[in-house]
């Protein structure tokens, strides 16, 4: 899944996910859904990234928040 940072306008891939449930509620929002995530990068050099958690509010300090992109 690819996603767009929304204060940024980054551009972030989607490859792991803290479990499937996650990765079903994701994949199930429509394009442009705004939703506050918090994210971790996979591997040093690219541009990939794990879903670690949604939240129902922005967590202190903000969050990586990411519209989906596409599939």
């Amino acid at each position: 899944m690819t996603v767009e940072v929304e204060r940024s306008n980054e551009t972030r891939h989607l490859v792991d996910y803290a479990d499937s449930d996650l990765r079903d509620t994701l994949a199930a929002l429509p394009s442009g859904t705004t939703i506050p995530v918090s994210l971790s990068r996979v591997g040093a050099r690219s541009n990939v990234w794990r879903v670690e958690s949604l939240h129902r509010q922005a967590p202190v300090g903000g969050p990586n928040r990411a519209a989906p992109a596409s599939n």
